[in-house]
């Protein structure tokens, strides 16, 4: 909701303050700058951070441009339902609207300011029309790191049958094996490259398929959200924790095992989305962090009650994807408030 809302912005003559950072705009006027900040409804008292922010802002743009600076606070909310947090910023703050992304109703109340460079019923309407018209943002487009993944695996599947020069041979487990497949025996004997091989091999059609399905899904999602750089991190450390993973637990089960496939990826690629959704408070019309939660119960559990699955590679994966969009939601949050910090 928030680019939605800054693309339109943009569009009737705001800027971003800062190319790398979202949610703060202005845009100068004959007599003043207008300042926006636009941010998601928070789980404790922003408002000691909404002031320091504005102060920095002004101060910044008051000096660029030597004009009155007049600064406004737009904060979604899942609903129009409010609680002691808002009503703590609203007894702070004068010049703070919410906005419920269930409705797109803008709220002003009595003490805060109604009046913001013509924006409060325009900003009502354009709410209206996002909420009306979920979908007119939702288009697919390809993501450069996901399409190559996807690719690479497919070259891989297709590499198996042609030096192999046999179409079962995606179901032998020696001919997967001397491809790159991933074994306890050959890992110990130097053959280490197997943990990163055995993520782009695929046992038969179906288990290609059905993994670069959900892998198109998910892993764009990811990806558009958090970067190229960082999902290729986040896609192969989760398939080498899956790998990793696989040698720990069938070892010691003292089973033989050859093990391949994206699907330690793919776990990492979705518990990362999910954590992604919870800490930024996100929402689609198609995804929600409860149906990413309900995707991995139900993936889990039918890895679970079927046989030749790698449920440890799963559960390695999940877990090092899990950490991976912690740690890089916790980055993306220090970084934007030190960009905000610049005046320190």
């Amino acid at each position: 909701m928030i680019q939605q809302v800054t693309e339109w912005l943009i569009q009737r003559g705001y800027a971003l303050v800062d190319k790398e950072t979202d949610g703060l705009l202005f845009r100068e006027a004959q007599d003043q700058v207008y300042a926006i900040t636009l941010s998601y409804a928070g789980t404790e008292d922003d408002s000691e951070e909404y002031v320091m922010i504005e102060r920095r802002v002004e101060f910044m743009l008051a000096t660029r441009f030597t004009k009155r600076v007049e600064c406004l606070h737009i904060v979604f909310k899942r609903n129009g339902m409010f609680d002691d947090i808002e009503h703590k910023l609203l007894d702070k703050l004068n010049n703070i609207w919410f906005v419920a992304c269930d409705t797109g109703r803008v709220f002003i109340f009595e003490n805060q300011i109604v009046e913001f460079d013509n924006l409060n019923d325009d900003l009502e309407r354009v709410m209206e029309s996002f909420v009306k018209k979920p979908t007119s943002k939702a288009t697919f487009r390809l993501t450069p790191v996901n399409t190559g993944i996807i690719v690479l695996n497919v070259l891989c599947f297709l590499a198996v049958i042609i030096v192999h020069k046999d179409l079962s041979a995606v179901y032998s487990s020696s001919a997967m094996l001397s491809m790159g497949a991933l074994s306890y025996e050959t890992f110990m004997d130097g053959a280490w490259y197997q943990i990163i091989t055995a993520m782009f091999l695929h046992f038969g059609l179906e288990h290609l398929g059905n993994n670069m399905l959900i892998l198109a899904c998910t892993g764009y999602e990811l990806e558009k959200r958090i970067g190229s750089i960082s999902y290729f991190f986040i896609y192969f450390l989760s398939g080498i924790a899956g790998s990793i993973a696989s040698l720990v637990y069938y070892h010691s089960q003292n089973e033989i095992f050859v093990g391949a496939g994206a699907s330690g990826a793919i776990f990492g690629v979705i518990g990362a989305l999910w954590v992604v959704f919870v800490m930024r408070q996100l929402r689609t019309p198609d995804l929600s962090p409860t149906k990413i939660f309900i995707m991995l119960v139900i993936s889990i559990y039918h890895g679970l009650t079927s046989t030749g699955v790698g449920n440890a590679a799963h559960i390695g994966g999940l877990f090092a994807g899990v950490i991976g969009g912690f740690l890089l939601s916790k980055i993306s949050q220090y970084v934007k408030l030190e960009r905000v910090n610049f005046m320190r």
